[in-house]
């Protein structure tokens, strides 16, 4: 018997279909796109945010889940299980580990605890996914905790960006954002670690900061066996099948899914990432 439910928000881009077998709570974020409010994933399409990014970079803003948000989620779960493991997106790249941490205050309750997943994107869904399946087969709390940080802690998550441009206006990677208008016309790759997005290699093509992308895949590959794959984009979606299938041509995927990038992450990337996330 089920006793630890699993909350995520919808920043881990987990299919639905494992949403519904898995009974995991996906608390949306917040998008506000020309001042109207509207639920990710929920009430308006991610190309749609991204459209909007692309014609006016500040008619884009978003917000964590609010306290109450996360607090509702807490009360609803208990009431199907006795336990709740809650995990949030880096507490680097969101509020929302603060929100999810006072709601359970709020609450009161001894049995909700909160996971900082100290990624994001797909790794945050491949760290809520394993959670989920170790709940599933019974696993009490603290064990469904120890999986859960056991892969944030070896998850990779990578992604190619089309251009620094989204980065420089936001300012959100400090270390990103300092490069010189003069590099802005390389093909970045990013690698979120130790919770925060770095600069992973700076390549001067796509194809280039795939092969990039590739070549860790396979080094993790041949020292660790079998990966559990996540591939993530936004707005580029064949690029992101054709990165799926070269990974699973060259080394053997464990349950691979397909994931749009959330433009709470993405106003700051922009439209045109493609990644993949993997232990």
């Amino acid at each position: 018997m089920q006793k630890v439910g699993i909350i995520t928000c919808s920043g881990g881009c987990i299919p639905q279909s494992f949403v519904e077998e898995y009974a995991i709570e996906v608390i949306p974020l917040t998008l506000i796109v020309n001042e109207n409010v509207y639920r990710d994933g929920l009430d308006i399409s991610k190309d749609e945010v991204y459209s909007a990014l692309k014609r006016d970079f500040s008619s884009v803003s978003t917000s964590a889940p609010s306290v109450g948000e996360y607090a509702q989620a807490y009360r609803k779960m208990l009431e199907r299980f006795s336990k709740v493991l809650c995990i949030t997106m880096s507490k680097e790249l969101s509020l929302s580990f603060s929100s999810a941490v006072k709601a359970a205050e709020m609450e009161k309750s001894a049995q909700v605890e909160v996971l900082d997943s100290e990624t994001a994107t797909t790794g945050q869904g491949l760290v809520a996914m394993h959670a989920a399946r170790v709940a599933k087969e019974g696993a009490d709390l603290p064990e469904v905790r120890k999986e859960a940080e056991n892969v944030s802690q070896k998850v990779m998550v990578l992604g190619v960006l089309d251009t620094l441009s989204y980065l420089k206006k936001s300012g959100r990677a400090k270390s990103i954002s300092a490069l010189t208008a003069e590099m802005l016309n390389i093909k970045p790759v990013l690698i979120v670690e130790h919770g925060d997005v770095h600069l992973f290699a700076k390549t001067i093509s796509r194809q280039r900061g795939f092969e990039r992308v590739m070549k860790s895949i396979r080094e993790y590959y041949e020292k660790n066996g079998p990966i559990h794959l996540g591939v993530f984009h936004a707005m580029a979606r064949e690029e992101a099948d054709k990165l799926e299938e070269r990974i699973r041509k060259e080394v053997e995927c464990i349950d691979p899914f397909m994931g749009e990038f959330t433009p709470v992450l993405g106003k700051h990337t922009g439209p045109g990432i493609v990644g993949a996330s993997f232990y």
